[in-house]
């Protein structure tokens, strides 16, 4: 429909209680990310270190927090539960292509039967205080942490595609 992937995840953050996006790119894409964003109350954030540590810069703010990855698309969900960590997921075949929750922890793109993915995850200000000073050499690792000392609760998300590639966008476009 001639949106851009990033505004339409910033849209459904909204959609789903987000006052504020920041907006997580590399240094050669800031610009145009940039242009995109318009002039809300957006921020971005510019690293080549991973989504870990733009998530710690995020901890300034020491608000509870929503991460929406801006190459999927999903409907979002009306309300999303209230846990200090709460992950939305859905079905796939495909578990070697997505971090998966299964038996209360979480299996990083690992083959094997099928599962729910997450496709997005939120937590409150006491994750923020868990992890503040910990470093961790994957986000998945950080919430795998959080999920053994914290409580954690799963929500459905609905029609869920993941574009991180130009084959799986391909397969999006032709389902249209």
């Amino acid at each position: 429909d001639g949106q851009f992937l990033l505004t339409a995840a910033m849209a459904r953050a909204r959609a789903m209680g987000a006052d504020r996006c920041v907006v997580v790119t590399s240094a050669e894409k800031a610009a145009l990310h940039e242009r995109l964003m318009g002039d809300d109350d957006t921020l971005l954030v510019s690293t080549d270190r991973g989504l870990w540590a733009a998530i710690v810069q995020t901890f300034v703010f020491n608000e509870a927090s929503l991460l929406v990855l801006p190459d999927t698309i999903f409907t979002p969900v009306e309300a999303i539960p209230r846990a200090p960590l709460a992950f939305g997921v859905f079905p796939t075949d495909a578990p070697e292509r997505f971090s998966v929750v299964r038996d209360g922890t979480i299996i990083t793109k690992h083959p094997g039967p099928s599962a729910h993915a997450w496709g997005c995850v939120a937590w409150d200000t006491d994750m923020i205080g868990f992890w503040r000073g910990k470093d961790y050499a994957h986000y998945d690792d950080a919430f795998r942490d959080a999920m053994r000392h914290f409580r954690h609760v799963l929500f459905p998300i609905a029609d869920y595609h993941d574009m991180g590639n130009w084959a799986a966008y391909q397969r999006y476009i032709a389902q249209q």
